[in-house]
């Protein structure tokens, strides 16, 4: 379509899809999302999450394009594969992102609280090189500091920006990896960093901490 496009039932996916507003139109799916299938989003409006996506059954993949903003408002995104968002991302509750196959989640804007402070939680299951790993291309907390946010189980994290939350919760990276902020690191209250006894990885800090 040219303009807005709104679901509010319950969407399950028969097939890969693509939705898409040409004119810049919102597109909202304002419950919640299921199938094992990829879902693209395409426009440079606001592409709204209201509900939980890939809770009943999860996703292939999950893509939204730059341009537009993306906002996850429903609580938790899961895809077996690649997560990969192009805009800038708003939080308008406390979220929790997983990819529990082999994918990537990677972020091509900022992410943000919305209507609130929000805690995020990037969680990934992959192992090998290219699986599992997590990249934000934006600032995080980019108009103020996130509640908690927590990287798990990643396969590595690359956080190119600056980030603002008060607590920072990094857990269960695999053997070798590294967890790196590329810039300035602000923590209001916590940084932790956990995991397996038998596992040994790295957070490297380019920038300043506090």
């Amino acid at each position: 379509t040219t303009g807005n496009q709104t679901y509010n039932d319950a969407v399950s996916l028969g097939a890969d899809t693509t939705v898409a507003s040409t004119g810049g139109g919102n597109i909202s799916f304002n419950g919640t999302v299921n199938g094992a299938q990829a879902l693209t989003v395409n426009t440079s409006g606001t592409s709204t999450f209201g509900g939980i996506v890939g809770g009943g059954t999860a996703l292939t993949s999950l893509t939204t394009n730059s341009g537009g903003t993306t906002a996850i408002n429903g609580g938790s995104v899961t895809a077996t594969g690649n997560q990969s968002y192009g805009d800038n991302v708003t939080l308008g509750a406390d979220a929790s992102l997983t990819a529990t196959g082999t994918g990537n989640i990677a972020f091509g804007g900022s992410i943000a609280n919305s209507g609130g402070t929000r805690n995020l939680t990037l969680s990934t299951a992959g192992t090998g090189t290219g699986n599992g790993e997590i990249s934000v291309t934006g600032a995080v907390g980019a108009t103020g500091a996130l509640g908690t946010l927590t990287v798990t189980n990643s396969n590595g994290a690359t956080f190119a920006s600056s980030v603002s939350a008060d607590t920072v919760a990094i857990t269960d990276t695999a053997d070798g990896k590294t967890v790196a902020f590329q810039n300035d690191l602000t923590v209001g209250t916590a940084l932790t960093v956990s995991g397996s006894a038998t596992d040994t990885y790295n957070v490297s800090i380019i920038g300043s901490s506090n």
